[in-house]
């Protein structure tokens, strides 16, 4: 009963300070969010950028509590589904023992642009990719003074995950796959 109790007033206490949107108002959801999210730490960083791997401009966001903490690069699944509009479900606890960087590979999320995407979509191989994969690790090495960093990829990104590590295994501390991507004609026989 005593949990209870504590959670129902959690609750109260959450409904009575956290700011509500209304329909029409200037508070949006996403203000919300970026409110709730914020890193206010000394040593902490929250950036959002476009840098450009492979000639191409994609996005990445860096977010950590202390920027010196290890580098976990994300690698989505897809091709195509990007995790960052979704990434405040689950990264908030990652970012308190991580800097986490999350990239929308080329032609996905924030990286695509409908006005680029004849000239990019031969560009679209899965070696490419992993190119742009090892680009960004590099970057990302001068820019934080790292040797290496871990690699979590999702579904899609593990195919480029498995390969980056195979090709680089200099570059990377470990490599996480979750969801794995295999091939489905394969994986189908028993």
């Amino acid at each position: 009963m005593h949990g209870f109790r504590t959670i129902a007033w959690s609750a109260l206490a959450l409904l009575f300070t956290t700011p509500l949107v209304c329909v029409g108002s200037d508070t949006t959801a996403d203000a919300t969010f970026r409110d709730i999210r914020r890193i206010t730490t000394a040593n902490g960083i929250d950036r959002q950028e476009l840098i450009e791997l492979g000639g191409v401009p994609q996005w990445i966001s860096i977010r950590a509590r202390d920027r010196d903490a290890p580098i976990l690069v994300v690698l989505h699944g897809g091709p195509g589904f990007t995790l960052s509009p979704v990434s405040h479900y689950y990264m908030r606890d990652w970012e308190e023992y991580f800097t986490v960087v999350q990239w929308d590979q080329r032609a996905a999320g924030k990286s695509y642009r409908r006005e680029e995407r004849d000239q990019i979509a031969p560009t679209l191989t899965i070696d490419r990719l992993v190119l742009d994969a090892e680009e960004l690790i590099e970057h990302l090495r001068k820019r934080f003074f790292r040797d290496r960093v871990i690699v979590l990829a999702h579904s899609f990104g593990t195919i480029l995950g498995v390969k980056l590590a195979q090709k680089r295994p200099d570059l990377l501390y470990a490599y996480v796959g979750t969801g794995l991507g295999v091939p489905a004609a394969r994986s189908m026989t028993y």
